[in-house]
């Protein structure tokens, strides 16, 4: 082996060397004869662009002034170069306008010519250049303006060279060069393939595969840099490329994203849309679509008048196109309309796009939904009128208003009954029209809830499954509820607005303060009515208590004359009986006994006169009630029938009045008298003494307020009762509803007469067929009674 070595190294070497040297010759040439005929086609390409480009402006102005015979120099002076073969400028249909060929091509294939032509129509906006073989195909599209910024193609600028030539000179040099430098090549062929391996062809290939993931989008890819060649200078000038295509990549996002977000957030709010200078829609965002309810498809193509509503008249308009096409932005209130027919308000601003020459290109408008505010505004005007301009009650028409503003389907402004358990509804909206009153129980509803929390109540959606025991709301498929608490100055709740609706609802800060303007317009109302109605009573008040003053004056001084007159009948007839009559059996004797009876009588009727007009004596002192009341109740068993049970209900621990006695007795004997008359046949006549707290009562006889703590003596019967009619006329003297020579009509007169004498009232309840219950209430006095005597209970129980 070791002979072997110095002979291989003498043989072998040499003939490596050749294989090398010529290797290396030939990897010249090939790489030489490439390089230079990609730099001559490179070139060529760059000349013909450049003088399709020149002459293809040049043609755009003869077409646009019709100069077809500077077009026809144009293709002429194209052809002058040598290697241009052809040169012609085509119609997008094919047709030939203007051509200059060289007869010398003949070897062209008719076939190429029209495989050129059938691409005419694909040419791109630039310079279309393609080699085949050595023939050089160059097409450019020529533009001409049509008005305004829209061109049509007017057809294409086509030019083929011949590169034959070219081709030649560029092999040939390359052949030579190859050839002169084989000898240099064949001594340092193996130091060149070496270096070339080693510092070129590796670092090449490592960068060319660094290019081509870079390409492929990966920002972060590196070149490994290697010593101080100049391929590793080259490494690190891509390296400081990508790094700087990364970050301006980066910069770029984050510009994107910016201006995503300002879009969306456009989008999110606004109303745009771009039309063209005649009006036509040309683009809206998806906001519009969504405001209007109309899709894109239909607005697109379309002008405005599509969202007219007919609520602006043709001056309104004239106007506003008389603005923006003077290059001014217009600014106001529209009232459009949306594809299902309901009124759209927008707050718009239209701002003219102008061109070069000043005139208006396309307009911008950029509209805001106002509708809910308009609404708002609509609905507080209406609450803030001073009454119904529409003829309905102002309780409908704060629910018209509220259901304006909101847009819900029910709407309800009710009235807490005295009861504290239901409402009554006094306006009431369903849909587009008003509803008949009525009224509902609160227990179990949300209503419920609002008015123990005195607070507004919001419930977005499944009202009805929230509170199942509400089956109105269920029946009526109820989603949202909104509830509003009405009060009073005072902050007494009143009553209730409601908003309900079958969609869901959303919180809104605006609507609750109109809800809350609605209440308190309601609860001024409510509390005016009470107001009013307290007016009326006391009015009522006034005049039966002027008019009984007038009919106790008069009957006053009626009795006082008429007590004279009786009185001196009373004394001249019993000084006749002493005088005159010695036999007490005779006629004269029964007469004169008979005169005295009835002026006994009469003088009865007046002392009661004079109690019902308050100038009867009077001696009111502490008496104890119970002990009065059992003793009449004793002296009238006597008199009541056996028939009609009377009996006493004293409770335990009634304080004493202040009240004449004597008129005490006379009243209840009367209540008794008339509750025996009230029966028919068999009964029940209950007489009770009780202490209580009445409130917000009111006296029948004087018609005045009746609160306080009282001792309540009732006079209790299960006959016939009063008729309703019947009962403003009670207590005025000489009304009877008994039959002619049955009664006087003074007994009620008397007893309202000794009540107010005492401080106290008098309270009636009654129905026909259900019996009467007279309640005398007297103010209760709490001193200590005095020491001694018999007591309460122990006369109670001596009375039966």
């Amino acid at each position: 082996m070791s002979r072997l070595r110095p002979l291989a190294l003498r043989v072998w070497l040499p003939v490596i060397i050749v294989i090398i040297s010529v290797g290396a010759a030939w990897l010249h040439y090939v790489y030489e004869a490439r390089f230079s005929t990609v730099g001559m086609l490179a070139e060529q390409r760059g000349d013909t662009s450049r003088m399709l480009t020149a002459a293809a402006a040049y043609i755009e102005g003869a077409l646009r002034i019709g100069d077809r015979a500077s077009v026809d120099r144009v293709t002429a002076a194209l052809a002058d170069d040598a290697s241009v073969v052809v040169a012609d400028l085509v119609h997008p249909s094919g047709v030939v306008l203007a051509s200059t060929r060289r007869r010398d091509i003949g070897q062209m294939a008719a076939s190429e010519v029209l495989a050129m032509r059938a691409r005419l129509p694909d040419v791109p906006l630039g310079t279309d250049i393609t080699v085949q073989g050595h023939l050089l195909h160059a097409l450019h599209p020529l533009w001409v303006s049509s008005g305004g910024l829209r061109e049509r193609r007017m057809g294409v600028l086509h030019i083929q060279r011949d590169l034959s030539s070219a081709l030649a000179t560029v092999r040939a040099d390359a052949l030579e060069e190859s050839l002169h430098f084989a000898g240099y090549l064949a001594l340092m062929s193996l130091t060149v393939w070496l270096a070339l391996s080693r510092f070129i062809t590796r670092p090449m290939n490592e960068l060319t595969a660094v290019a081509r993931r870079l390409g492929a989008g990966d920002l972060t890819v590196r070149a490994r840099e290697r010593g101080a060649l100049e391929s590793t200078a080259l490494a690190r000038a891509f390296n400081q490329m990508a790094g700087e295509i990364e970050r301006k990549n980066e910069a770029l996002e984050g510009i994107n994203a910016d201006l995503r977000a300002l879009q969306a957030a456009v989008d999110e709010h606004a109303v745009v849309s771009r039309t063209d200078s005649r009006g036509c829609i040309i683009e809206v965002n998806d906001r519009f679509c969504e405001v209007t309810g109309h899709d894109r498809a239909a607005l697109v193509g379309n002008d405005h008048s599509l969202l007219q509503s007919g609520a602006h008249d043709a001056a309104f308009y004239r106007e506003l196109w008389d603005t923006i096409n003077s290059g001014r932005t217009w600014h106001g209130t529209i009232e459009n309309r949306r594809a299902d027919g309901e009124p759209l308000w927008c707050a718009t601003t239209i701002v003219p796009v102008m061109d070069s020459l000043g005139r208006p290109r396309e307009f911008i408008s950029v509209r805001t939904d106002i509708t809910h505010q308009v609404r708002l505004r609509d609905a507080a005007a209406l609450l803030a009128r001073p009454d119904s301009a529409t003829g309905r009650t102002v309780f409908e028409t704060i629910a018209r208003a509220v259901q304006v503003a909101l847009g819900n389907r029910w709407t309800l402004v009710g009235e807490i009954a005295p009861d504290g358990e239901t409402v009554h509804v006094r306006g009431y909206r369903d849909g587009d029209g008003f509803g008949a009153p009525f009224s509902y129980p609160l227990a179990g509803s949300p209503c419920q809830e609002v008015r123990s929390a005195r607070a507004p109540l919001c419930i977005t959606d499944d009202a009805a499954v929230q509170y199942p025991q509400d089956a109105a709301l269920a029946a009526k498929g109820v989603r949202s509820y909104r509830g509003e608490p009405i009060l009073d100055t005072e902050g007494h709740e009143l009553g209730i607005l409601v908003a309900l609706d079958d969609a869901p609802c959303r919180e809104d800060a605006q609507e609750r303060a109109l809800l809350r303007m609605a209440a308190v317009r309601a609860g001024r109302e409510l509390e005016r009515e009470r107001t009013s109605a307290e007016r009326d009573r006391l009015q009522r008040q006034l005049l039966q208590a002027q008019k009984m003053e007038a009919i106790g004056q008069l009957t006053g001084g009626i009795a006082h004359d008429f007590n004279n007159i009786l009185a001196s009948m009373l004394g001249y007839t019993e000084l006749a009986m002493m005088r005159c009559v010695t036999d007490e059996e005779s006629n004269l004797a029964r007469y004169l006994h008979e005169i005295l009876a009835s002026g006994e009588r009469a003088r009865d009727m007046v002392a009661q006169l004079l109690a019902f007009s308050r100038q009867g004596a009077s001696a009111p002192v502490e008496i104890d009630v119970r002990a009065v009341t059992a003793e009449v109740v004793s002296m009238l068993r006597g008199v009541i029938p056996a028939s009609v049970r009377l009996s006493l209900d004293a409770g335990a621990g009634a304080a004493p009045v202040f009240a004449d006695a004597t008129h005490l007795y006379q009243a209840l004997t009367n209540l008794c008298i008339n509750a025996r008359d009230a029966i028919a046949g068999t009964g029940r006549i209950t007489v009770g003494v009780h202490q209580r707290v009445v409130a917000d009562a009111v006296c029948q006889s004087c018609h005045q307020a009746v609160d306080g703590e009282f001792v309540v003596i009732s006079v209790e019967d299960d006959g016939c009762g009063i008729a309703a009619e019947h009962l403003d006329s009670l207590f005025q003297p000489f009304f009877s509803t008994k039959a002619v020579g049955k009664g006087t009509g003074l007994g009620l007169s008397m007893v309202h007469g000794i009540a107010h004498q005492a401080g106290g009232h008098v309270l009636v309840h009654t129905a026909p067929g259900a019996g009467t219950r007279f309640e005398l209430l007297l103010p209760a006095s709490h001193r200590a009674p005095a020491a001694g005597g018999v007591t309460p209970d122990e006369r109670l129980a001596a009375n039966g």
